[in-house]
């Protein structure tokens, strides 16, 4: 089977009228414009990216007081899925924190970065934030990308979050549930979600 030229796009279309050109693989935004070569630039931001939750990883790791949670994410800011690590500034299970994860789509490594909050006296709290997620296209792809960082093969996309989080009193299961609206420099996303679990502590 000839699976060059006369391959065709795979077109998606959601009840909200969006349409997303993807050639043979699952694609979560229109794209708008043909991936060059990578440059070396990209390289550095990806550095970046991962030495910034390399870095904070380790910090808070070393603190004492601090919730911290390690969690998997379905759909919510990595469109798919993502594994993540959570942690306040203050000591405490509130207040405001940051988030950074890993997760992937077909050719696309998705590095979510967030900032957000906790506010309750209960053990259910209610979870705010905003944050962008990098999208890392692994290898280049006909077609069209809708956000743009100037650097080939690297762009944002931008989301907010409300929700619930179950915490435990000092370490356990933790539980979460956020409406995640999206946006890209061609569209806004207003319905989408994120399902979390995982185990948070406070030492």
């Amino acid at each position: 089977m000839d699976m060059g030229n006369s391959a065709k796009p795979v077109v998606i279309r959601s009840k909200m009228g969006h349409q997303w050109n993807c050639g043979s693989g699952l694609c979560p935004w229109k794209l708008t414009s043909e991936l060059k070569e990578i440059q070396p630039l990209k390289f550095i931001v990806i550095g970046l990216l991962i030495s910034m939750m390399f870095i904070s990883f380790c910090a808070e790791a070393q603190s004492d007081g601090k919730m911290r949670t390690v969690y998997a994410e379905v759909l919510g800011a990595g469109v798919l899925g993502t594994v993540n690590y959570d942690f306040r500034f203050l000591d405490g299970c509130k207040g405001l924190g940051m988030r950074t994860g890993i997760g992937m789509i077909p050719d696309v490594l998705i590095i979510p970065i967030e900032l957000n909050g906790l506010a309750g006296k209960n053990r259910l709290k209610f979870e705010y934030g905003l944050g962008t997620s990098a999208g890392i296209f692994l290898q280049e792809k006909p077609g069209d990308q809708t956000f743009s960082s100037g650097i080939n093969g690297l762009g944002f996309i931008g989301y907010a979050k409300a929700g619930i989080r179950y915490l435990p009193k000092k370490k356990g299961l933790t539980l979460s549930l956020n409406y995640t609206p999206m946006i890209n420099t061609i569209e806004v996303w207003p319905v989408w979600f994120g399902l979390g679990i995982g185990y948070s502590w406070n030492k």
